[in-house]
């Protein structure tokens, strides 16, 4: 084996285990699920179905535990968003009739949650 050989070697193994210790930390899970859950989704975020080359987040619900799949940096932050707004819908329907009526209180939450929104007590 030449000293390239070696170099290439040891600087694949350093990358796997710092792969590795990504996954574990940010995903509390072990590198062989992450890869076969990766692979499930064909290599792309669960969501926007982009593929990236660095370690996608494990999208669980935090209340129930749920697994949901795994998800860019973006779209984390997008559902960890509609997850806060769906928790306050009721705050967010007050702010948005106060300051656009109810009609366009009514229309933004609709967009946003379609029929789930139609739950909100007036």
């Amino acid at each position: 084996m030449t000293k390239s050989t070696r170099d290439q070697d040891a600087a694949r193994e350093r990358s796997n285990a710092r792969r590795r210790a990504t996954v574990e930390r940010r995903n509390g899970m072990s590198l062989e699920d992450y890869d076969a859950m990766l692979a499930q989704q064909d290599g792309a975020c669960a969501v926007c179905e982009h593929k990236f080359n660095r370690v996608l987040h494990l999208d669980r619900e935090p209340e129930t535990g749920w697994v949901g799949g795994l998800l860019c940096d973006g779209c984390t932050e997008r559902v960890e968003s509609l997850r806060h707004l769906w928790k306050h819908r009721q705050g967010c329907y007050a702010h948005l009739k106060n300051w656009g009526g109810e009609a366009y209180a009514r229309a933004c939450l609709r967009k946003l949650f379609g029929r789930m929104s139609d739950d909100i007590a007036i």
